[in-house]
């Protein structure tokens, strides 16, 4: 005798089910990868922090080195104007950053006569220098460019940078102050990205 033991067939999916399934899987596998595949290098950092590597801030100036409020230290020469900034955040080499100075169509400045880049410790002395004994452009243009005085300060490209420096940025004998002057640092070693700062 047959007892019905009341248990409902599940019904079986039609193929078409499984294909569509398999398809959209398919689909969406292959946006993803595309997509890590394609995904275009990161764009230059706006503002002042570039990952947590490196961040700059409060630019002040311009002063002229022959008057009242420049720095002592950093002037290239008596007439030159400076800005000095302050390095918020660093974790990175002195070596592995470079700065320059751009104009607000991108272009890099000129030094009219003198100008350059230096880096200050917390006593206000020059531990690491880029500078122009005649005209061109302000911006380091690679590693070796830099000058350190390891015998009296113990600084050298592999020192970590950190926040008890400053910059001074002498950008030569004519004042920049409010045409758009942008201060930019880059890590080549880190990737294409840079950070920018206003100059007032």
């Amino acid at each position: 005798m047959n007892v019905d033991s009341g248990a409902i067939p599940t019904p079986s999916r039609p193929p078409w089910v499984a294909v569509t399934c398999l398809v959209v899987t398919v689909v969406v596998v292959s946006a993803v990868v595309w997509g890590l595949v394609s995904r275009p290098p990161p764009p230059e950092c706006g503002g002042t922090e570039c990952g947590v590597d490196f961040e700059i801030g409060n630019p002040v100036g311009p002063y002229r080195c022959d008057g009242v409020g420049a720095p002592t230290v950093g002037c290239v020469a008596g007439g030159d104007y400076v800005y000095q900034v302050t390095i918020e955040t660093a974790f990175v080499p002195f070596g592995d950053i470079l700065f320059r100075v751009v104009l607000a169509n991108g272009s890099v400045d000129f030094a009219d006569s003198h100008g350059g880049f230096n880096i200050l410790d917390a006593a206000g002395a020059t531990v690491a220098a880029f500078n122009l004994s005649e005209s061109g452009s302000l911006a380091v243009p690679n590693a070796s460019a830099w000058t350190y005085f390891t015998a009296t300060t113990g600084i050298s490209a592999q020192s970590p940078l950190t926040n008890i420096y400053s910059l001074i940025v002498d950008v030569g004998t004519t004042s920049t102050a409010g045409q758009g002057d942008i201060l930019q640092a880059t890590d080549p070693s880190a990737g294409p990205g840079s950070l920018s700062l206003g100059l007032p």
